[in-house]
């Protein structure tokens, strides 16, 4: 019988000659399959256009930024042409030192930059990154396979892996894949040491899991996210012996130490603060409709776009800030207060919708532990990022998604009772590892950020393929098991309920707060008809006129050329619509709110809000509107026979917690209504 106990040991698997020759020979095919993506595609998308250091240096001009770059430079780094002549780099007269980007993610900017000096400017030519990236992908998966199965069973899964249809098309899209080795292989050598029972080689792999990590952030900085998590695990999991504690806080601190030393240089020109944009962005609707939340009466955004959240933390924070504009960033060596103090302004108002988060994150684990529902038509035409998947499953019905979801949930818990019957240390280490892993794509849903996480369903399908093979050997601690399931489960169902019914009462109070501020009607400059809808032209406040007619900043048309946001200025008033009445005929229709643009706009903000009319009550309607420099809002319009619906337009004046981009369409009777997300639609 296969010891699960034993198969990720420095005895057994890593020093195994048959396992040794899986894995090179699994990490050689990883690698032909990453060479034959590029070679054959010819295309990559990396965010080379935020780093021409790389094409300079490959040239050899050196690792500088080209401040006044060739259009031939700028067709070949945006993926218009495959290949590049270095004499194109000769009219570059003016440069200066590397842009933020290409320090963000030094490691990968610098192995392209390799590559190319080494073979010629061509994306094809990127073969060797490529092959280091997905052979190191596919051994690592073997390698996590073997922890959990026997030596053909990883074997077979690791290869079916390296050609899986959605991590296949992620390869194009190389800065978001590059990620996925770095945490695979963080996870082994964290396994390996909590399952040890060698101080040193618990120490050792504990190090070696901090140096991926730090390696890992210098081509994606988010793996970094591990590190924290990794703390905890070690300080839990690590096996304590005559001077355990010792042990423990050796690997923590060896953890720590190896991820610093490799990361310190993308760290030390971070810019602190900036996640918070990132989960803003996946709490906006468009991401509650791919994770297939129950929607409320209320929004934190529209539409995924830097402009829209940016905007609204710039409107935000700049509002009681005379000193905003000067505190902004210099281009390309800068960055935005709007992304480096966006983690404190989203930690101003998280807490009302805290139900909702956690919601997200529960939703987040269905998903991914049954990754196989994900890659059905109607599953990613709602990714808001996209996905290039070589292929996809034909359409299957919502029940049978569903169902795959409680069956990758069912393997990972059988997956958890195989390893509980070994050790519940482990078991409760590798739950809270794992749990952790599948819930924290939920700040912002995207099949690019958790694509390199299909291997834990994996796990939890194939445990429920062996588990009759296992079961004499397992019987014995079912109850047990069951006991300790059953504790965590209730403990987390209470905990969800007690924030569902907070966030209902809190949120109540925000809403109920910003319906009671002093409110003025909105100055409209006429009112006319074009075809079947009746539109208002609105007056910009002259506060504003200053603003809206002042000099483009950051988020505009430019910004694919340069890449980070450093300076943005934008300022949101709340508008209150009031609907309904005897003469408004009953059912849904829009009130669209339009944008007068400049030529240089980024991501217009246009949008039409959708709401319910009732003639025997009333319904409001709450939205911002919003000033900037490339565009304001200027109509609202509707349809005509729904003129007589449109009671009221007003501004609300006053602070409320909740950002500019909060939306809600309230009813007579909304604080009767639940006021928070639910799991299913």
């Amino acid at each position: 019988m296969f010891e699960l106990e034993e198969s990720l040991t420095a005895k057994t698997a890593m020093t195994n000659r048959s396992d040794i020759f899986l894995l090179l020979a699994i990490a050689g095919f990883g690698c032909l399959v990453g060479s034959i993506f590029i070679v054959t595609t010819n295309q990559s998308f990396f965010y080379q256009a935020f780093t021409p250091e790389a094409v300079m240096w490959a040239c050899h001009h050196g690792f500088v930024y080209p401040i006044d770059k060739p259009q031939v430079l700028l067709d070949f780094l945006s993926g218009q042409l495959s290949d590049f002549s270095c004499q194109a780099l000769n009219s570059v007269s003016q440069t200066q030192e590397p842009g933020l980007f290409a320090r963000l993610q030094l490691y990968l900017t610098v192995s392209v930059a390799i590559a190319w000096r080494l073979l010629g400017v061509s994306y094809a030519n990127l073969w060797p990154v490529y092959a280091v990236l997905h052979g190191a992908y596919a051994a690592g998966c073997f390698a996590l396979l073997r922890a959990f199965f026997g030596r053909r069973v990883a074997a077979a899964a690791a290869l079916a892996l390296s050609i899986s249809p959605v991590v296949i098309g992620m390869l194009f899209m190389l800065r978001d894949y590059s990620k996925a080795p770095f945490v695979i292989w963080a996870i082994v050598f964290l396994i390996l040491a909590i399952r040890t029972a060698a101080s040193w080689e618990a120490i050792a792999a504990s190090g070696i899991a901090g140096c991926i990590l730090g390696v890992g952030t210098g081509f994606r900085s988010d793996v970094l996210i591990l590190l924290p998590v990794g703390f905890v695990f070690l300080g839990v999991g690590v096996k304590a012996a005559a001077h355990g504690w010792r042990t423990r806080v050796s690997a923590v601190a060896m953890f720590g130490v190896g991820c610093v030393v490799f990361a310190a240089p993308i760290v030390g020109v971070s810019f602190g603060g900036g996640s918070g944009m990132l989960a803003m962005q996946g709490a906006t609707d468009p991401f509650v409709r791919f994770l297939g939340i129950g929607e409320a009466p209320y929004g934190l955004g529209w539409r995924y776009s830097d402009e829209l959240t940016m905007s609204t933390i710039a409107a935000d924070l700049s509002r009681n800030d005379p000193n905003w504009g000067e505190r902004e960033g210099e281009p390309i060596r800068g960055v935005s207060q709007s992304l480096s103090r966006s983690t404190d302004y989203l930690f101003r108002w998280a807490p009302f919708f805290s139900a909702d988060f956690v919601t997200h994150a529960i939703k987040s684990v269905l998903l991914i532990g049954g990754f196989e529902a994900l890659i059905t038509p109607q599953s990613l035409a709602l990714d808001p990022a996209g996905s290039r998947p070589l292929w996809l499953a034909p359409p299957i019905p919502a029940s049978l998604r569903l169902l795959l979801q409680l069956a990758g949930a069912a393997g990972l818990l059988v997956l958890l009772f195989r390893i509980f019957a070994k050790s519940p240390r482990q078991a409760g280490c590798i739950a809270f590892l794992f749990s952790f892993l599948l819930a924290y794509p939920a700040i912002q849903f995207s099949v690019r950020h958790f694509f390199h996480l299909e291997i834990l369903s994996w796990l939890g399908m194939l445990s429920l393929i062996v588990v009759p093979t296992e079961w004499k050997a397992i019987t014995g601690v079912k109850w047990r098991f069951s006991m300790w399931i059953i504790g965590i489960a209730l403990t987390c169902s209470a905990g969800y309920c007690v924030l569902l019914a907070l966030q209902d009462r809190v949120l109540a109070q925000q809403i109920a707060h910003l319906l009671a501020l002093k409110r003025e009607p909105v100055v409209t400059e006429s009112e006319r008809s074009e075809g079947d809808r009746v539109a208002w032209r609105l007056q910009i406040p002259s506060r504003y006129t200053d603003l809206v007619s002042g000099p483009i900043d950051s988020l505009s048309s430019r910004l694919p050329e340069v890449g980070i946001e450093w300076d943005v200025r934008a300022a949101a008033d709340r508008l209150l619509i009031t609907v309904g009445g005897p003469s408004c005929p009953a059912g849904e229709f829009a009130i669209t709110f339009t944008y007068q643009k400049r030529p240089e706009v980024f991501q217009p903000l246009d949008h039409a809000f959708t709401v319910t009319a009732d003639p025997t009550q009333k319904t409001m309607l709450v939205a911002p509107a919003f000033y900037r420099s490339t565009q304001y809002l200027s109509e609202i319009s509707v349809p005509s026979s729904r003129r007589s619906c449109v009671l009221r337009i007003e501004r609300i004046w006053g602070d409320s917690p909740l950002p500019s981009s909060f939306t809600a369409v309230l009813v007579s009777d909304w604080i009767r209504h639940r006021l928070h997300q639910t799991l299913w639609k």
